[in-house]
């Protein structure tokens, strides 16, 4: 009774991790646009801009392609606190 106690215990967490696994590769297929522009939108809202992901090393302007960039802007200004 424990071998196949342990058998479905076996199972079941095969099953969990690879349906963690499927769920981090269709999380990854988003568009370099969509990417960027989450990323925008999540630097809007951080107020100290060498916090911002786009201003740290490795992850400047040079370093995303031109959709990237074009969803950044997008999204940094359509998530940017209104000013008055």
């Amino acid at each position: 009774m424990q071998i196949i106690a342990l058998i479905l215990a076996m199972i079941i967490s095969l099953i969990l991790s690879t349906q963690q696994a499927m769920f981090a590769v269709v999380a990854s297929e988003s568009s370099p646009y969509d990417s960027g522009y989450d990323h925008g939108c999540d630097d809007a809202r951080v107020s100290d801009p060498d916090d911002r992901y786009i201003n740290q090393p490795e992850k400047g302007p040079s370093r995303h392609t031109g959709a990237f960039m074009q969803g950044y802007d997008d999204g940094f200004d359509a998530c940017s606190p209104i000013r008055t």
